[in-house]
């Protein structure tokens, strides 16, 4: 309940001083989180070690730098509803638009695989900026009233939120969607089900979530890797990559894991050239280790 009291205050508050004066108080809390959360900074730093390698101060440099990029990325979702169409404009930059429109012109839907780098919600709202129907699968948090209330923002330029699931139920609406040629989006890079397909990601063994080619095959939709950045002055970058091949045996767990490999690739590609940016909290890899500063607690739930 703290956290849902601290976005609603903030949403009252912070979110309507000038944006240098926000990101400077955001980059203050991302700061104050890193020092006085050691172990969220630890959790961080052992996720990031698998793109960094072991070198403690650069971990320690861009752990703190993690925590800024989480910190601005809650300035930027109390901020979302008072963003003007004008403002969104000038600060996302789209590299790759073609190889989007090659995707969805073809009218069986895309699925956009991504990671939890930069602000993936705040970059996506390109989609609805260009008039496109996007929707985004999302992790339910709890309270409920704090899902409701980060859902709303989030969803307040016209996204469609999605909560992810495991059951055939949850499955029709983004099965419906495809097929009606919409556009779908999915963090890939950590198995909130437990229940994703075994594989290889930044050189150690984890699972990763299956939805993605699955989906894909299934409905006949293009795979289509997007990535946003941030930028100097708190601009983003996107870059689309060039469509996947998926085939249809993708629908199995035995053909997903033969076809997810090509989704973790370009995932550790942008996470080991971007490893400051790459906001992940929780334990993206099972077995324990003993991080740079100490014991990691494994059952830490930091959001």
């Amino acid at each position: 309940m703290l956290q849902y009291l601290a976005i609603k205050l903030a949403s009252l508050t912070i979110a309507y001083l000038p944006a240098k004066v926000g990101y400077a108080l955001a980059c203050l809390a991302g700061d104050l989180a890193h020092l006085l959360s050691p172990r969220m900074r630890r959790q961080v730093q052992a996720n990031l070690r698998r793109a960094m390698g072991p070198d403690a101060s650069r971990l320690r440099q861009a752990s703190r730098q993690v925590l800024r990029n989480l910190t601005k990325s809650y300035y930027e979702l109390v901020r979302m509803p008072r963003f003007r169409r004008g403002y969104l404009e000038r600060a996302i930059t789209v590299h790759g638009w073609d190889n989007f429109q090659q995707a969805y012109s073809r009218g069986q839907g895309v699925v956009v695989v991504t990671a939890h780098l930069g602000n993936y919600f705040f970059a996506s709202q390109v989609l609805a900026l260009r008039s496109v129907p996007a929707s985004v699968l999302v992790e339910r948090v709890r309270p409920p009233a704090l899902f409701r209330l980060v859902s709303g923002f989030r969803a307040s330029r016209g996204l469609t939120l999605i909560p992810v699931g495991d059951s055939a139920a949850a499955l029709r609406e983004p099965l419906r969607l495809l097929k009606a040629g919409h556009v779908l989006g999915i963090a890939c890079d950590r198995d909130v089900l437990g229940s994703g397909v075994p594989a290889d990601f930044l050189g150690e063994r984890t699972t990763i979530p299956m939805g993605a080619v699955a989906l894909a095959a299934r409905t006949g939709a293009a795979v289509l890797p997007c990535f946003a950045v941030r930028e100097k002055g708190d601009c983003f970058s996107i870059y689309i990559e060039p469509p996947l091949a998926v085939s249809r045996n993708g629908g199995s767990p035995e053909g997903a894991r033969e076809q997810i490999g090509q989704v973790v690739a370009i995932m550790e590609q942008y996470i080991r050239r971007y490893p400051e940016q790459w906001v992940v909290l929780q334990p993206v890899w099972p077995e324990k280790e003993e991080p740079v500063e100490g014991r990691v607690a494994w059952n830490s739930r930091a959001a």
